[in-house]
């Protein structure tokens, strides 16, 4: 029974992992995806942004300069709708992660 097991996880393992590649490849086709276009549908149309801060810790306080360190996780968080599939057509598989590099992305300043 254990050598049954350990071949059934190893195989949905790279089940999982096949049908997660064939998703990126879908979701990145080139003719299907340009992360330089903005994801609205028209020109007029808003892409709401949600921007979290977290802070996670104060490295140093400088009140002679009155300069604070920080160490925090910024969170962006919006809807692509180019980047929607049906998950029976990839074993289920109902979420992924996309690089940063490969999606669009806002540009955010911060200014304080």
């Amino acid at each position: 029974h254990a050598c049954a097991l350990i071949i059934r996880v190893i195989c949905e393992g790279t089940c999982a992992s096949e049908a997660e590649k064939r998703l990126l490849d879908y979701l990145l086709q080139k003719n299907r995806y340009n992360k330089d276009i903005r994801p609205a549908i028209n020109n007029s149309q808003l892409v709401t942004i949600a921007f979290h801060i977290s802070l996670c810790q104060i490295v140093n306080v400088d009140i002679r300069e009155q300069i604070m360190t920080t160490n925090a996780w910024l969170t962006q968080e919006w809807i692509d709708y180019r980047l929607k599939w049906a998950p029976a057509n990839y074993e289920g598989l109902d979420e992924t992660r996309l690089p940063s590099k490969e999606i669009w992305l806002p540009t955010i300043g911060l200014k304080n």
